[in-house]
């Protein structure tokens, strides 16, 4: 609800969002590891912050990073939020690997519980996009991260503390 918040005090005119897509791991105190390709995905709210906006992107180009705009910054955002709730709680709470949640019959059923109760939640806020499509989508993505430890799986072995409260 950051940018609900935001918007309210500011006008969501002058609030852009951004996705982010990074690997990386704190390795010690101060000391971090990025693996692969980083990408953010930045937009506006209102249409009529599009120039605006697209100012920001291109500044961030010319600083070298892999930055893109999207007009439907939100959907993005939900979009990546939808894999991140159906999967990091759940792997946190069994120390299951994504694989090991898509192998179990519990922990799946589990996870396509949690992952239609998200989309339900999504398209309830007014994010428009497909119920089933979403799913296969999430799912397909899970295929391909099977060995994939989720951030919060990666905190909870580390002994860090979870962000039970976002």
């Amino acid at each position: 609800d950051n940018e609900e918040i935001l918007a309210d005090v500011y006008g969501s005119e002058r609030v852009f969002s951004c996705a982010t897509y990074i690997q990386a791991s704190i390795d010690e105190p101060g000391v971090i590891s990025q693996y692969g390709r980083v990408q953010l995905v930045i937009g506006e709210l209102v249409e009529e912050a599009e120039e605006v906006c697209g100012g920001i992107v291109e500044t961030f180009k010319r600083a070298g990073i892999d930055t893109r705009h999207s007009s439907k910054i939100m959907f993005r955002k939900w979009s990546k939020l939808l894999w991140n709730i159906t999967f990091n709680p759940l792997s946190a709470i069994s120390t299951a690997t994504v694989g090991e949640s898509l192998d179990d019959p519990y922990l799946r059923k589990t996870a396509e519980a949690i992952c239609w109760e998200a989309i339900d939640v999504a398209i309830g806020s007014g994010i428009e996009l497909e119920r089933e499509r979403t799913f296969e989508t999430i799912f397909n993505n899970a295929e391909i991260a099977r060995a994939h430890h989720t951030s919060m799986l990666q905190d909870r072995l580390k002994g860090k503390p979870m962000e039970v409260e976002s």
